[in-house]
């Protein structure tokens, strides 16, 4: 049976909207994740993150001595100080905080959050971009991809949301 233009196009556009809203919860929970972060950041002491670090990556340095990962988030929590734990922190917290915000309001299909959204997103996608010239990352460099492809499923679901409104 050959679907009509119509209805393969309706489909279609359902199946972009049903990935926006997987990436909408992606992106929702990796922002429930960073305000977790932040708080944790602001109410861990120095002394308990390096012994937790010490704790979590003690068995692998048992284990290979030149354990890249494990010597990093070693290294990271001795050398972790007082005002980048705060800044650190403060990132986490309004980054996440904002986003979830902004997610929440088009879940909710306030048509203002849409360009809001959008623009949150570019600039955190330029920032990720910056840090990734400084830096090959791979977790960010999947993070910025992934941000980049819930921006263009934002666009295009904010013209169509745009295109039917009332």
């Amino acid at each position: 049976m050959i679907l009509s233009r119509p209805a393969s196009a309706a489909r279609r556009q359902t199946r972009i909207h049903r990935v926006f809203e997987i990436g909408l919860v992606l992106k929702g929970i990796h922002s429930v994740l960073e305000l977790i972060g932040g708080i944790l950041l602001l109410s861990v002491s120095r002394r308990h993150m390096l012994h937790i670090a010490n704790l979590l990556t003690q068995e692998d340095l048992l284990r290979d001595r030149n354990d890249r990962i494990a010597d990093y988030a070693v290294k990271a929590a001795h050398e972790l100080s007082t005002s980048a734990k705060t800044f650190a922190a403060i990132y986490l917290l309004s980054h996440g905080l904002i986003k979830l915000v902004l997610i929440i309001e088009i879940l909710r299909k306030r048509y203002w959050a849409y360009p809001a959204f959008m623009l949150a997103l570019a600039a955190l996608i330029t920032y990720q971009t910056y840090k990734l010239l400084h830096g090959l990352s791979i977790g960010l460099a999947v993070l910025t991809v992934m941000d980049a492809v819930v921006l263009v499923l934002t666009w295009h679901e904010y013209r169509v949301v745009r295109a039917t409104a009332p």
